[in-house]
C-alpha cells in the first residue's frame, strides 16, 4: 500500500459528535440518528443531538466538534454559519439523507410519488431538493442508505459511502430471538 501523505494519523480517544436533524418528527429520524446515536455513546463517544433548524445553537454549544452529521435538512442561513465555525475549528461535516431529495430534477409526481400523496407540489418539491443538494455540496462527504445513492453522491463531485440503516439494541434482541426460534424448529 502506498501512503497518503495528506492522510492524519489515527484519533486515540473519543470523539465528539454533533448530530443535526433536519426532521426529527419522522420515521427516517429513529433510523438515521436516533440509533446511530445510541451505536456511537455505547462506542464511548461524546454525542449531542439537535435539530437542523437550531445549528446555530447546536455550533456555539459544542465548538469543538470533531464530527458533524447533518441528516435531511434544508440549506439555511444558520445552518451556512454553523457549518462555517465548525469547519474552522476542524471538523469534518457530513451529509446524510436515505432518499434521493437532492437531484432537483427528480421533483416530478411520476417519479417521486411522495410529492402527491405529501400535496406539495412539483415547484416547491424543487426547491426543497435544491435546499438539500446545497447542504450536500456543503458537507465534505456524503453517506446514505444505498449504493444508487451514494452514486448519484457521487455524480455531484462529492465523496459518498453507504451506511445501514441502524437499530437499537431492542431491536437487535428481538432479531436474535427470532433467529434462535427459527433454528430450533428446523
Amino acid at each position: 500500500p502506498v501512503a497518503c501523505p495528506a492522510a492524519q494519523p489515527p484519533r486515540r480517544g473519543p470523539l465528539e459528535i454533533v448530530f443535526l436533524s433536519g426532521e426529527p418528527q419522522t420515521p427516517g429520524h429513529a433510523y438515521r440518528v436516533v440509533h446511530h446515536v445510541a451505536t456511537a455513546r455505547e462506542l464511548g463517544h461524546r454525542v449531542h443531538v439537535d435539530e437542523a433548524k437550531r445549528a446555530g445553537q447546536a455550533a456555539h454549544d459544542h465548538p469543538a466538534a470533531d464530527v458533524v452529521i447533518i441528516w435531511r435538512a434544508e440549506w439555511c442561513p444558520a445552518l451556512e454559519a454553523a457549518i462555517r465555525a465548525w469547519r474552522q475549528a476542524g471538523a469534518r461535516v457530513l451529509f446524510d439523507v436515505a432518499d434521493y431529495m437532492f437531484d432537483p430534477a427528480l421533483a416530478r409526481v411520476e417519479v417521486i410519488d411522495g410529492i402527491r400523496s405529501l400535496e406539495v407540489g412539483e415547484d416547491a418539491a424543487a426547491r426543497i431538493y435544491e435546499r438539500v443538494q446545497r447542504t450536500l455540496l456543503a458537507a465534505d462527504a456524503g453517506c446514505t442508505t444505498t449504493e444508487p445513492l451514494a452514486a448519484g453522491m457521487r455524480a455531484l463531485g462529492r465523496t459518498a459511502f453507504v451506511i445501514a440503516n441502524g437499530f437499537g439494541a431492542k431491536t437487535y434482541r428481538a432479531s436474535r430471538l427470532a433467529a434462535i426460534a427459527r433454528r430450533t424448529q428446523e
